[in-house]
């Protein structure tokens, strides 16, 4: 739940400072971008983040990351 409300709490400080983001495609554009993703590869690096499956979603980050 915790998990949750940070991640509810986080859109909403992204829409606050992105007043021009109507759509969830334009959302994602914002937090998916090269920085937002190696920032996060590197905080997994570090330990930062942890838990089951966070290997698999440094991944889809990596993944992500190449794409752009």
């Amino acid at each position: 739940m915790i998990c949750c409300l940070e991640v509810l709490s986080n859109i909403a400080t992204l829409s606050r400072q992105n007043p021009g983001i109507q759509r969830l495609k334009d959302l994602l554009k914002t937090v998916e971008s090269a920085e937002t993703l190696q920032d996060f590869i590197e905080c997994c690096d570090l330990g930062v983040y942890e838990g089951d499956g966070i290997d698999k979603i440094k991944k889809i980050a990596k993944a992500q990351l190449g794409k752009l």
